[in-house]
């Protein structure tokens, strides 16, 4: 009887992480030597879980690579710091994000938080806030927020607003400790990346000008 009950929680393992391939666009070889893994380790005793993305962990190291890329890659083209980004930069990058679950209600940060890390939802649905509760935006699947703090010099960029959870949400993190690296392999990358964040300082104090064109706003 638990053989039989084993072999129903595997059957049901390997039908929800072909759903979870096929969603990710996986190409189908690839898709296919995962399951053959699973196949594999399956004979050998290795293998009990509960499906869907959460079985991955079990795949050897290069099987894992290639998932995560073909997962993740497009999520993080549609941030515009990264669009240009060559391919083979871009999957560098993708393997040092890190994904994390949040709970209905849960903070993910608070304005005036110092930010280190930027955040790409990949499932679920955030409220952006201001301190008295106040809406300013929805964030759901694809959007993304706090890629300046990647760029911030000294560690002196700070939230200016409140985002949580809503409901259960997948949200991939990149910190900035995580560009150090690519920074010094690929200068051009790190001259791309300053460009961006000028514009958007350029944009940014524009836009506080005119909201405060009482004062003086000096360049």
């Amino acid at each position: 009887a638990n053989a039989n009950e084993a072999r129903v929680e595997f059957e049901k393992m390997t039908d929800s992480t072909k759903k979870y391939l096929r969603k990710c666009g996986v190409p189908k070889q690839l898709q296919q030597r995962v399951i053959r893994w699973y196949d594999y380790s399956w004979t050998k005793g290795r293998l009990v879980d509960k499906g869907g993305d959460t079985a991955l962990r079990y795949l050897p190291e290069k099987l894992k690579t290639q998932v995560a890329l073909y997962a993740n890659v497009a999520t993080l083209q549609k941030v515009d710091l990264f669009k240009d980004v060559p391919p083979g930069l871009l999957h560098e990058l993708v393997l040092k994000m890190k994904p994390v679950v949040y709970t209905p209600g849960d903070i993910i940060c608070r304005r005036g938080d110092i930010g280190r890390e930027m955040f790409i939802v990949k499932d679920g649905k955030l409220a952006v806030t201001t301190d008295s509760g106040i809406l300013i935006v929805m964030l759901g699947e694809g959007d993304y927020f706090g890629e300046i703090s990647l760029l911030a010099v000294n560690d002196n960029n700070r939230r200016t607003a409140n985002v949580h959870s809503l409901g259960y949400s997948e949200l991939l993190v990149l910190t900035k400790y995580d560009l150090e690296e690519p920074f010094q392999e690929h200068p051009d990358f790190k001259v791309q990346t300053n460009d961006y964040l000028s514009i958007y300082l350029s944009i940014y104090h524009n836009k506080l000008c005119t909201h405060t064109s009482h004062r003086k706003c000096s360049k």
